[in-house]
Formats: structure tokens, sequence, C-alpha cells
């Protein structure tokens, strides 16, 4: 299994025989002399293999594949089953870089770095500022498994590169930015809010699916006048049947009617809140009671002598008034 991970990080470091000094230009020479030498840098274990020739492998890290990076030499390792399984049971936590120097050029207890011999999968590298392996290969796997699903929602094969990778998710993004400035463009022409809900404005599409269907996928300027009209009427019609539906309830009196609708249309939404804390002010129903008897006299109901007696109005009173 080949997992990225960092080899040689920059920095100084102590080390028994003198600090490492491990700068870009340390990086470069390292670099250059792996890929020359094309063989590939071998893992071992606890560095075994400066014991015996015959040390079992951990893995290879691949010169083709190492490259300087701000913060160190970072390269494709090839882990054996038995390594990625010990790092997994973190058995081995960390990498540890073994050099050559050069006696000639290292001076004033400072070491000239040549070349990356080896590294050794190890509890306590040289180096303290190895990263953990664990973390690495949970993070390499929560990586794969994201690029995995990308791929998926995107349409590629699994073998998709990361340029083919980066191109799609480009166009799609460009995508759904088109998308939204189109529908926020919609929104405006129709004179709507731009946080309003889309239902009204999906009504309209539909109607007009056929006509809005232009070689460029996109309205003409007198499309745009047309279904700004219409939405209005939606809206103005979906006004006018809620104010209907209040004097219906008795919340709101006939002769309130214009008043109503004005104050819908400017208000809407706190036209909605008065019609959710009001009462209807009539009984609905009493109505069919109150007429004319043969005497010519209105009946009064359980409810108007209630008020007539709260008011102090004389049944006599009332009835001079209701011939």
């Amino acid at each position: 299994m080949k997992r990225r991970v960092l080899a040689v990080p920059l920095g100084n470091f102590q080390h028994e025989r003198g600090l490492q000094i491990i700068n870009e230009d340390t990086l470069q020479r390292v670099l250059q002399i792996a890929k020359a030498e094309q063989a590939g840098i071998p893992v071992d274990f606890a560095h075994a293999s400066f014991e015996s020739k015959d040390a079992q492998t951990a893995g290879l890290l691949l010169a083709d594949s190492l490259k300087a990076e701000p913060d160190g030499l970072y390269g494709e390792l090839e882990w054996t089953k038995e390594a990625e399984a010990m790092i997994r049971e973190k058995k081995f936590r960390y990498l540890s870089p073994v050099f050559t120097f050069s006696p000639e050029e290292s001076k004033d207890g400072k070491l000239y770095i040549e070349k990356l011999v080896s590294l050794g999968l190890t509890n306590h590298p040289n180096i303290p500022a190895m990263k953990p392996l664990f973390n690495q290969l949970e993070m390499e796997e929560k990586m794969d498994e994201l690029l995995t699903r990308l791929k998926e929602f995107l349409g590629l094969p699994d073998d998709a590169g990361n340029s083919e990778l980066s191109e799609s998710l480009f166009t799609r993004l460009g995508e759904v930015e088109s998308l939204q400035k189109d529908l926020a463009a919609l929104k405006e022409a129709a004179g709507l809010p731009i946080e309003i809900s889309t239902v009204e404005v999906a009504a309209a599409i539909e109607k007009n699916a056929n006509r809005l269907q232009q070689e460029e996928g996109r309205p003409t300027v007198e499309e745009w006048q047309t279904l700004k009209v219409e939405l209005a009427e939606i809206k103005q019609r979906d006004l006018e049947a809620k104010v209907n539906s209040a004097i219906a309830e008795g919340k709101i009196l006939p002769a309130q009617k214009e008043w109503a609708v004005s104050y819908a249309v400017s208000d809407p939404q706190g036209f909605g809140s008065f019609l959710v804390n009001s009462r209807p002010m009539v009984q609905m129903g009493e109505l069919v009671e109150i007429a004319k008897k043969g005497n010519g006299k209105f009946p009064l109901s359980e409810t108007q002598e209630k008020i007539n007696k709260l008011l102090g109005i004389s049944r006599k009173v009332f009835e001079s008034f209701n011939q």
C-alpha cells in the first residue's frame, strides 16, 4: 500500500555527532542524489539493517515520488502488509531518517548532510520533528474516502487522476455559481426579495416551461417582463384569497376588504401576524337567527341579551332601534 509520508523535515536537529542542518539546500541535495540513483530509499524495522543484511524490510520510499515542500521532503512510501499492520496497532510510531555526512564540509559542530541512506520504523526517532505515522495514515485514508466520494458524485471513474478530478470539480462549481446567479436574476426580475421561497417562481416557470427554453437556455427581455406580471398576479390572487378567508371567518368585515388587501400587499408578514392574533368579530352562524318574526320584532339571542345587560340597554330601547 502506497502512502505519502514526510521523510525529511526542515530544521536544525541535534545529533550525537553534531548539529544536523536541514535547510532548502540540504533537501535539494538529498533529492538530486536519490533521483539520480533511482533505487529508492529502503525502510526497515528499528534500523535492523545496520545489524544484519538480512533484516526484514518494512517498505520502500519511491525515488521518483520525492518532492521538496515548505516543511520538508515528502514522498510515496510503499509499505509491506506487516509494517502497515504494526503502524495501525501503534507498535511503531515514527520514521527515523539515516544520513551520510561529508567530513570535509562538516565544521564547527555542524553536520553537512549529503545523502538519505535509509529510514527506520522506530518509537525514538533521531529527529523529534517527525510526524506520527498513525496520524498520517489516518489522514491519508480520510482523504482517499473523500476523493472516492467526490469521483462518484462527479461521475468519474475510480482511476481518474487529480487533474481530471480538479477540472471536473471546478466545472461543476462553475455550473452551481451560474445557477445561483440565474436564480437571483429571476427573483430580481420578478420583484421578489432574494430570500423568498421559490414556490411562486417555480409555478410561473412550469407554466411557461416550453416558452422559456431558449437556445442558450435563458429567457428574453420580453419573457422576463411577462414572467414578472404573472408572478405578481399569482401573488395578488394569493393575498386576496387570504383576505376572503379572513372575511368568511369573521376576522375582517366585508367593508374592510380594500384596507386588508392593501395591508397584505404592503406588509405580508405583519398581515399574517394580524390574522393569527385576531378573533372573529361576530359569532359566525348567529346572524341566521336574527330575522324578523310576524310581529315585526327581532328575537334576542343569548349573546345579545348579555351585551344589552352589560351596557344597561333595556329590551324596549333595543327593540325601538331594531324594528
